[in-house]
Formats: C-alpha cells, sequence, structure tokens
C-alpha cells in the first residue's frame, strides 16, 4: 500500500462527512480515494483541466534558456 500525502485534509473530510450522513455509514478514506481515482479516469479531460500543466522543455529550449542566461551575467 501506498502512502500518499494529501494537502486538503480537511476537504477530504468534510466530504467524508457528507457522505458519512448520505450513507447512513462512514466510509473509509480508502473508498474515497479508490473512488475518486476511478471518476478521474472515466473524466480525464476534465482532470487535466483541473491539474496545473507544466509545458515540457525539450533540448533545443533548454540549451537556448541557458544560452541567454550566461549572457546576461
Amino acid at each position: 500500500m501506498a502512502v500518499v500525502k494529501i494537502q486538503n485534509k480537511d476537504r477530504l473530510d468534510k466530504l467524508i462527512a457528507r457522505l458519512t450522513m448520505r450513507m447512513g455509514r462512514k466510509p473509509t478514506q480508502q473508498e474515497v480515494v479508490d473512488v475518486s481515482i476511478r471518476m478521474a479516469d472515466e473524466r480525464f479531460e476534465e482532470l487535466l483541466g483541473q491539474l496545473n500543466l507544466v509545458p515540457v522543455i525539450d533540448d533545443e529550449k533548454f540549451k537556448k534558456i541557458l544560452d541567454m542566461a550566461d549572457e546576461l551575467s
């Protein structure tokens, strides 16, 4: 089992509380994460829209950036 650091622990706790009220039982964090992963996979394009995508810099662009930095120093 992998250990995952959760930045929004309060939001997870609130979500579990809301689910508990509706379901009549408390789902485990593992259940909530498993279902969330499945839902994210099914709605992959929406997931991409929510993530901060960092552009990939190819080797040529990286070399240009380094050359410009050298020129400035």
